[in-house]
This record gives structure tokens, C-alpha cells and sequence, in this order.
């Protein structure tokens, strides 16, 4: 399995202004919704998230601002895209560990695809790996790997909010 992980992957001044939008601005919308991973695979905590871009193209008014800079960091282009969004968790009691998944790209595309996770603020939640590799949130570090690989989020204890930027790409 191939993870690659890369600190202070923006530049500052571009990472502190779309953590601003995104952390700080009560104004970025922020929707509900009732399940992590998927409705039928039982309860697994709940979240909040942001879409960027998707089948329907860009849906957020943010995207230029906080989605250029990430897509021309990575290479890639707004015809390589599959889906953009943010995840915003909740701090809990306890770390609520959510299913193993694959995210959106493969059903959907039959195509080999990419994932990059990038963390908006450090805490103690993680992304975790089915080989039991462990990824603590750390501020404006990105985490990069094949789409097929199976891993999951779990919340954070120490934080009010566990926030990052999940996007989907074509490998082309």
C-alpha cells in the first residue's frame, strides 16, 4: 500500500485564507448529514459537509478560492475531478470509529482514480487505514493514495472540529 503524506503542502498565506472561509466565516455553509459512510450499514456518528464539485460540476461558490490552489498543487485539472468536498466531524467522548469504505469513483467511473485528504486543522482524529496505518490530523498536511485502498475517518476528542478536504481524481 502507498500512502504518501506531505506537510505544509500550501503555502501559508493561500492555506490561512481558505481556513478562514472554512473555519472561521459563519457564513460557509456547512450541511447535515445523518451518517458517515452509508444509511444501511448501521449508525456510525454523524457529519457535516461542503460540496465543491461533483457529476452536476462546481456547486460551491468557494471553489475558486479554496479548490484552485489544491488542484494546481496536485496537477490536475477540473476535467480530472470526480467529486470535491469538505468533511466537518464533531469533537465526541470518545474517538467513534466509521466504516471501512472506498470512496465514490470506482462504481461510478470503472476507472482508477486517486484520493488526497487534506487536513485543515491538527487534533487527535485520524484517517485510518484497513492495514492499520493511522494519519492524525495535522494542519494543511495532505494525505495521497489509490482510491481503491479501503480506509476510514475517526472523530476527534480533543477539538471542536476535525476538518478536511476529501477529493476524488481521475488518474490521467
Amino acid at each position: 500500500m502507498t500512502v504518501k503524506i506531505i506537510s505544509d503542502f500550501i503555502d501559508l498565506p493561500t492555506f490561512k485564507s481558505f481556513k478562514l472561509i472554512m473555519m472561521e466565516n459563519s457564513y460557509f455553509p456547512w450541511y447535515f448529514a445523518n451518517y458517515v459512510n452509508e444509511p444501511n450499514e448501521g449508525f456510525d456518528g454523524f457529519m457535516f459537509y461542503h460540496i465543491f464539485y461533483n457529476n452536476d460540476g462546481i456547486i460551491s461558490g468557494a471553489f475558486d478560492q479554496i479548490m484552485l490552489p489544491i488542484l494546481d498543487k496536485l496537477s490536475i485539472g477540473k476535467n480530472q475531478l470526480i467529486r470535491a468536498k469538505a468533511n466537518l466531524y464533531t469533537k465526541q467522548d470518545n474517538h467513534i470509529e466509521h466504516g471501512f469504505h472506498v470512496d465514490d469513483g470506482i462504481q461510478s467511473y470503472g476507472e482508477r482514480f486517486k484520493v488526497a485528504l487534506l487536513n485543515t486543522n491538527t487534533n487527535n482524529g485520524y484517517t485510518e487505514f484497513e492495514t492499520g496505518e493511522k494519519v492524525i490530523s495535522r494542519e494543511n498536511e495532505a494525505i495521497l493514495f489509490d482510491g481503491s485502498i479501503r480506509h476510514r475517518s475517526v472523530t476527534q476528542t480533543d477539538n471542536n472540529r476535525r476538518v478536511n478536504i476529501n477529493i476524488n481524481y481521475l488518474d490521467h
